[in-house]
């Protein structure tokens, strides 16, 4: 009776260790495995840019975002009763799908003030811009964000 209550307990142990040296192994795949979101493998790209490699793909991307935005923001009649020279800052989502929203516009108060259709100018500005090609992370499309300075200059 004594050695069966040995091997149950002997038994028992070593179906316990196993499980979890199973457990921790099993952590420590998926802490190897997982993703990191903050940086991808390939930035977002314009049509223009999908050939170029890695720097010089992330170079034309931010090159053309500057471009499209200083065009259509030039090409917008806005005005202010007061002189501006403030920079605001878009912060903007691509989408797996490669599509731009605006998520938020970081301002002054005196821009706000100043140009309160600034919003959905901008708005319109992204509507506007093509499709992207998304952000890619080991072969995966994922959602990236990007934050674009823009230098506002009125004169009254």
């Amino acid at each position: 009776m004594i050695y069966k209550g040995i091997f149950f307990f002997v038994l028992i142990t070593v179906f316990t260790s196993c499980k979890q040296l199973s457990d921790e192994k099993n952590k420590e795949l998926i802490s190897k495995d997982s993703l990191d979101l903050s940086v991808v493998d390939e930035s977002p790209a314009f049509e223009e840019c999908e050939q170029l490699l890695d720097a010089d793909r992330t170079a034309c991307f931010r090159a053309n975002m500057r471009q499209k935005f200083t065009k259509a923001l030039m090409d917008q009649p806005i005005s202010s009763k007061k002189s501006l020279e403030e920079t605001i800052v878009i912060v903007l989502i691509i989408d797996k799908e490669g599509k731009m929203k605006i998520k938020n516009i970081e301002s002054s108060d005196l821009v706000e003030n100043s140009l309160p259709t600034i919003d959905s100018i901008l708005q319109k500005v992204v509507e506007n811009i093509s499709q992207l090609r998304p952000a890619t992370k080991r072969g995966i499309k994922v959602t990236t964000q990007y934050k674009l300075p823009v230098k506002i200059v009125t004169k009254n």
